[in-house]
């Protein structure tokens, strides 16, 4: 008799499972919809270019600038990087891509950036900012810490987001 009972209880069990892939299909729609979500934030840093931000003339300066500083300067690649090089002090320009997923991940280097009084700018793409680092994969952020030749590029950055 234990063992009839045993088996409504498996029986339950798959029942269970059942319900699951129905339970699944809602999560599904809900994942198509945080895509919808994730298009929401360029639109909020085109507020930010329109204050002065990220003009496409900046940004070709800043990437330019990037180029410049990691052949004659030096440029600390990634997020953890960057903040090191924020916090300590030695940061010149911090440039962080718009196309980070999730954002969390680099929305503290605008904060720090203010608080360091060191110039921050955002550019679009993180494969873009990868290629003028030097390196053949995409990166989040970078911060230039030592200028170079690209110091009269980097000064007229700083005043363009001022």
């Amino acid at each position: 008799m234990a063992e009839e009972k045993k088996k409504p209880e498996k029986e339950e069990k798959s029942e269970a499972k059942k319900e699951e892939p129905i339970k699944e299909e809602p999560k599904q729609e809900t994942e198509e919809a945080k895509p919808v979500e994730t298009t929401e934030p360029p639109t909020e840093s085109a507020p930010a270019e329109e204050k002065g931000g990220a003009s496409k003339d900046l940004i070709n300066k800043v990437l330019e600038a990037v180029t410049i500083a990691k052949t004659t300067g030096r440029v600390s690649k990634g997020v953890n990087e960057a903040t090191k090089a924020i916090e300590r002090g030695v940061a010149k320009l911090v440039i962080a891509a718009e196309d980070v997923e999730p954002k969390e991940v680099v929305m503290h280097l605008p904060v720090l950036c203010k608080e360091k009084m060191v110039p921050f700018v955002y550019v679009p793409s993180k494969m873009d900012l990868g290629k003028s680092a030097g390196i053949d994969v995409p990166t989040s952020s970078i911060a230039v810490t030592e200028e170079g030749d690209s110091k009269r590029l980097i000064a007229e950055i700083k005043e363009k987001l001022k």
